[in-house]
């Protein structure tokens, strides 16, 4: 959603998020690279546009980076974007270089996709790593790091075995957690 003061607000931020929708809004360019050069004239920072199905892409300075998204079978996409932009401010505060905060971030944006409902649908870091493993992907940073949660909430193993995803760990609200 734009609004006549969106220009205002993204003055005051450091490290935009867009949705795939709002860079376009801003610019009335459709194409995101072109879109997020012409706001790189209004805004420094570090500038990032989730794009759904298509992944991610982040303008640092000059540099464009593209992150494809995972291929999941998608559940619920329900806060897939809140996800995202958790995993990259997680990976911001730690230091990460740009292409391993889009990477992490898409990660823990699949993962989410993958289960029903938006709280319950947010991943532990052991959930992303799992996925990188499956997909035959390094630990970000090159190393298997120390995680804490992205988003604090009780958790317990699951055995449902009938999951889309590991199911790993639901919150206990959650209508598929282990009884």
């Amino acid at each position: 959603h734009v609004s006549s003061r969106t220009e205002e607000l993204l003055a005051l931020v450091t490290h935009p998020i867009f949705s795939e929708e709002v860079p376009h809004l801003l610019t009335g360019i459709t194409e995101p690279e072109k879109a997020l050069r012409e706001l790189r004239r209004r805004h420094a920072g570090l500038l990032c546009v989730t794009l759904g199905e298509h992944g991610a892409m982040a303008l640092d300075g000059d540099r464009l980076y593209h992150q494809p998204a995972f291929p999941v079978v998608a559940r619920d996409t329900t806060g897939a974007g809140d996800v995202f932009r958790g995993g990259f401010i997680y990976g911001l505060l730690r230091g990460w270089s740009v292409p391993d905060l889009l990477e992490f971030a898409a990660a823990a944006a699949a993962v989410s996709c993958t289960r029903l409902g938006a709280f319950d649908s947010v991943p532990m870091p052991d959930d992303i790593e799992q996925l990188f493993q499956t997909f035959g992907r390094r630990a970000v940073g090159g190393r298997r790091r120390k995680y804490v949660a992205i988003a604090p909430r009780a958790v317990r193993l699951s055995t449902d075995k009938s999951s889309d995803w590991y199911g790993k760990f639901q919150s206990d609200s959650s209508p598929n957690a282990a009884p």
